[in-house]
């Protein structure tokens, strides 16, 4: 493969990373939207858990679905989101498996912080449009020779982004097959997602519309869902959301004339940020040290970073609005850094392909070394 063919599919791989974690970024946002508009009224301890981890008492570790809803003592709901499934039947299997050990009763946290047990909840499996029928019959076709047991109700929902002139956002529906609703008598009468999005004859079933300014406010202070990041993500919100806010007055004076050329460097400690990103920018969104180090070190490749200390790094920041905006598709971008993405994996990808090259040239060298002395070895024995 040439250093074009690296490049090209490197830069294809770390967008490919980067958009399906924003779109299941958007996907939560946009339930965690609606959910709350349409049924927080009516309960007092509703809650939205973002980055749920339920305790389950056989193990110490813990279930970590993508996130879960909390009504009341009588109803929750606990949602998986998967873009597609495994075409290997022991590796689609082990994703059942997984989907099974949602449906027991679980300890959901309820907006007081206690952890309270529905007496029923529903496990929702969010599944992308062009692979849920596909999805469902597998499933249905291992639940009817009861290759899996499920103690509660398996909802499959498929999930599309639609992009008009006049309207865009996200649809949810029901797909045939899995015939399950959902169980939830204890939501208002006139909100029930039984009736939302049931059957209607001739019609299919009906769907969920949610445009982009409807979420955008629950992604800005979510920004993560209940996955680890990719490195290229999360450098895309430190850089479009945090750093700027390390620069002094006169900086961010220089920085607002919109000039790549301008550099200003920041040192950045990463035991700080760590805190100041869990207190007071992604709240709960507990993030880890290793996730971290891992977009300081793809900063790094890309030479936008230098590594002063074990943890601590010099940031050459500067302001890329111009640069940003020759890399935007289309003037209707769902996200406010898709374009960023766009201009990092490019830097990123021109040197880690080089990168690469020098590393596979160091070992060439090494081997050739290795052969010379092994033949002069011989030669003189």
């Amino acid at each position: 493969m040439g250093e074009k063919e690296e490049y090209e599919d490197c830069y294809e791989k770390e967008l490919n990373h980067f958009n399906t974690y924003d779109q299941y970024v958007d996907v939560v946002s946009c339930w965690e939207a609606f959910l709350e508009k349409s049924y927080s009224p009516y309960f007092d301890e509703y809650f939205f858990d973002r980055y749920p981890s339920l305790p389950i008492e056989e193990k110490e570790n813990s279930l970590t679905p993508d996130f879960t809803v909390f009504f009341n003592e009588e109803y929750g709901l606990l949602f998986e989101m998967k873009r597609t499934f495994p075409q290997n039947k022991e590796a689609f299997d082990k994703e059942l498996n997984q989907l099974e050990k949602y449906t027991h009763p679980l300890p959901f946290k309820s907006s007081g912080g206690s952890r309270i047990t529905p007496s029923v909840h529903d496990v929702v499996l969010l599944v992308s449009s062009s692979k849920s029928f596909t999805i469902a019959k597998k499933i249905n076709n291992r639940i009817n020779n009861k290759e899996i047991e499920l103690d509660t109700n398996l909802i499959l929902l498929e999930y599309m982004y639609s992009e008009h002139d006049k309207t865009s956002g996200y649809q949810f529906r029901r797909v045939p097959m899995l015939e399950k609703n959902f169980q939830d008598s204890e939501l208002p009468d006139e909100k029930r997602l039984s009736q939302k999005m049931e059957m209607k004859e001739n019609e299919g079933y009906e769907n969920i519309f949610i445009e982009p300014c409807d979420f955008v406010d629950k992604k800005v202070t979510g920004v993560l869902c209940n996955d680890k990041p990719p490195a290229l993500y999360l450098v895309c919100y430190l850089w479009d959301k945090v750093f700027y806010n390390y620069l002094d007055k006169k900086q961010k004076e220089r920085w607002s004339r919109k000039n790549p050329r301008n550099t200003f460097e920041i040192e950045i400690d990463l035991d700080n940020l760590q805190g100041e990103l869990n207190n007071d920018y992604i709240p709960n969104g507990f993030i880890r040290m290793n996730w971290l180090k891992n977009a300081f070190k793809y900063l790094e490749t890309a030479t936008l970073a230098e590594k002063q200390e074990s943890k601590v790094y010099k940031i050459k920041y500067r302001n890329l609005k111009r640069k940003r905006n020759k890399f935007r598709e289309s003037k209707s971008e769902k996200t406010d850094f898709a374009d960023l993405s766009r201009v990092l994996a490019e830097w990123y990808c021109q040197k880690e392909v080089k990168l690469e090259e020098k590393e596979s040239q160091k070992e060439k060298t090494k081997d050739e070394s290795k052969k010379e002395e092994q033949s002069s070895i011989f030669k003189f024995s």
